[in-house]
């Protein structure tokens, strides 16, 4: 621009020309994240263009990428994990087992759920990493809203509770790619705020208020990110926009993080305000131009929510007690332990288990690490309380030295990777036993 000015003239079209829905004026002028409308259909907006911004922007998007490694890399593992029993156990079948058998066909199905699990989350991780050049376009808000949270539900630590509540129909103007980085940034923020759990808010609603452009409905787009973390102090509130800016702790990350969304949400025609305070959470608040009229509809809200007698020898069936939240890991690792001959039982959480080890005194506890409400570290400890010589073999789907170690340390008698062959489990639970 140097330091002119753009200036927008109708010459008598006959659909009309709007600036930020208002029938342009004669030599209207023309701002920075102005919308001009051409008809009915076609809408422009002006922005600058600098290649450098969007570099800026796909490298912070890796980052974010990399943010969510560790949880990608777990819920990938649970996958495989579920494959490899389901494999495990076919590959034992007799010779003339029929596959209309219906363990057979159990197993099939087992393994096509967990193959489209993992191809859901891949398309999901593509969509939102690649570079996406698309020309401004409408937004299907709800549908972004959903796919963050199907990303957040699969990757973020369970001691983490998620609370979605996401009108239905709600649409802005730009790229899908933009809202996406947004919203993810924001949720990865809410994550680390909380590393020892909490509750995670994202609400999305059509507002009565008014966003810096209001859209063609005249109403607003109102996005919430909430977390119940550890707070950001007064005197860092206003700053937390600046770039290289970073209230984690220990210097964690580069401080590109919020800066890059309130340059999206600008770009956007919006505005982006934060509520914090210490020790109680922190609010993000986006408002948006909505796109289109829309009618209000329902919201959808989704919460996410000692032994007797003799020890047994390497070779005798045991009794194991497994406890894991996901149903297909449970389903598929009991059938195999089943067919070694083994009497399994299993549950879904840390509470039902103690009940459970009481009632069944089993030989042999595999124990998930990774579940909400009671982790797998409470889980053990609660169990060495009530038996201080329970046997217990610790199941992860993270690769985790110093996890290991004090898992180890606080009395685990072995420790198993996801995905684990028969042989692994095997071995770890001779030893557990023979100890």
């Amino acid at each position: 621009m140097g330091g002119g000015r753009f200036l927008l003239r109708d010459l008598d079209s006959q659909n009309g020309t709007f600036l930020n829905d208002v029938p342009a004026a004669s030599d209207s002028q023309v701002e920075l994240g102005d919308r001009i409308r051409l008809g009915k259909k076609l809408v422009l907006q002006i922005v600058i263009y600098d290649p450098v911004d969007q570099q800026l922007l796909q490298r912070q998007r890796l980052e974010v990428l990399g943010r969510l490694g560790a949880g990608i890399a777990h819920d990938f593992n649970n996958m495989l994990g579920t494959v490899a029993a389901n494999l495990e156990f076919l590959s034992s079948q007799a010779d003339d087992q029929r596959l209309g058998d219906p363990t057979t066909r159990e197993c099939l199905d087992d393994l096509r759920a967990a193959t489209d699990r993992a191809a859901a989350l891949s398309r999901q991780l593509l969509r939102f990493t690649r570079n996406d050049p698309s020309k401004k376009a409408t937004i299907e808000v709800t549908e972004v809203c959903h796919e963050v949270t199907a990303i957040v539900r699969r990757t973020f630590n369970k001691s983490i509770e998620l609370v979605a509540e996401v009108s239905d129909g709600l649409q802005v103007t730009g790229t899908s790619l933009e809202l996406h980085q947004v919203l993810m940034n924001l949720c990865l923020n809410a994550r680390d705020a909380m590393p020892d759990g909490g509750t995670l808010t994202l609400r999305a609603a059509l507002v009565g208020g008014s966003a810096p452009n209001r859209g063609q409905s005249g109403e607003t787009v109102s996005i919430i990110v909430a977390d119940t973390g550890v707070g950001i102090a007064e005197s860092m509130v206003q700053q937390v926009f600046e770039p290289f800016v970073t209230t984690k702790r220990d210097g964690a990350g580069y401080g590109l993080g919020l800066s890059t969304v309130q340059e999206i949400v600008t770009n956007l025609s919006g505005s982006i305000t934060i509520d914090s305070e210490l020790g109680t959470g922190t609010t993000f608040t986006i408002l948006l131009p909505a796109a289109a009229p829309m009618v209000r509809k329902r919201n959808y809200q989704t919460i996410d929510q000692g032994r007797l007698g003799p020890k047994p020898s390497a070779t005798d069936p045991l009794r194991v007690l497994l406890v894991d939240d996901e149903h297909l890991v449970r389903r598929s690792t009991a059938r195999v332990l089943s067919r070694r001959g083994h009497d399994v039982v299993t549950t879904d959480g840390g509470e039902e288990a103690l009940r459970e080890y009481l009632e069944q005194r089993p030989d042999i506890v595999m124990l998930d690490v990774d579940m909400p409400k009671w982790s797998g570290k409470v889980t053990l400890e609660a169990l060495l309380k009530l038996d201080p010589n329970a046997a217990v073999i610790m199941v992860t789907g993270h690769d985790d030295p110093g996890q290991e170690r004090s898992l180890r340390e606080l009395g685990a008698r072995g420790v198993v990777h996801k995905p684990w062959d028969l042989d692994t489990l095997t071995k770890a639970m001779e030893l557990a036993i023979g100890r």
